[in-house]
């Protein structure tokens, strides 16, 4: 199947989500969290429509390299981080909604090299949204990078 833009359709959304990680990681704000957090939660399900139930059981080497990527992030913690925020973004959720907040401004353990002394952090308890971010898109990274 084409997407209007030609090529793979799952290709192009993953060009989607590199733009958008580098817009967020660069300059985040609210509107960029939420074009980088629907993309990445929803991708593996691009990937891998029938879900988790169809290779339960299953040895994960034995898996297609796109079952293979849908079990790996099902079972990620930083993945499931990202899916209830997705999630709480559509239908409030008082779990994972408590537990975030915005900080402003550079952080000594939480910015890196590059942020701006006025830099947004969005957290999750005490740890940058960004790390958990970072972990997902690493691992669609090595999906569409890999020689398989």
């Amino acid at each position: 199947m084409q997407s209007k833009w030609g090529g793979c359709p799952r290709i192009s959304r993953f060009a989607k989500v590199q733009r958008d990680w580098v817009a967020f990681y660069k300059d985040p704000d609210d509107d960029k969290l939420l074009n980088l957090l629907f993309p990445l939660c929803h991708l593996r399900e691009w990937i891998w429509p029938a879900g988790h139930e169809v290779y339960e059981g299953e040895d994960p080497a034995t898996l297609t390299p796109a079952a293979r990527l849908h079990h790996e992030l099902h079972h990620n913690p930083a993945y499931r981080l990202v899916r209830a925020l997705c999630n709480n973004a559509k239908h409030y959720n008082d779990e994972i909604g408590e537990r975030t907040s915005v900080v402003k401004g550079f952080r000594v353990g939480v910015n890196r090299v590059g942020d701006s002394l006025d830099h947004t952090n969005y957290m999750i308890g005490h740890k940058p949204l960004r790390d958990a971010a970072e972990e997902v898109y690493g691992i669609y990274y090595r999906y569409f990078n890999s020689a398989e």
